[in-house]
């Protein structure tokens, strides 16, 4: 399992990407949050695929 602090990734994305809307983007896809057995939780940490996809 990849687990990623979500503030460190930003900040790191942030000094490359200088795009408000992509970065606002990406943390929206961070947060979104996962299905687990029918139940929602919370994504504090992880990638949820992010960076197979960028």
């Amino acid at each position: 399992m990849c687990t990623v602090n979500h503030d460190k990734l930003m900040t790191i994305i942030g000094r490359t990407i200088k795009d408000g809307d992509v970065i606002s983007i990406v943390r929206k896809y961070l947060v979104s949050g996962i299905m687990i057995d029918d139940e929602y939780c919370d994504s504090i940490v992880g990638t949820g695929g992010l960076t197979t996809s960028i």
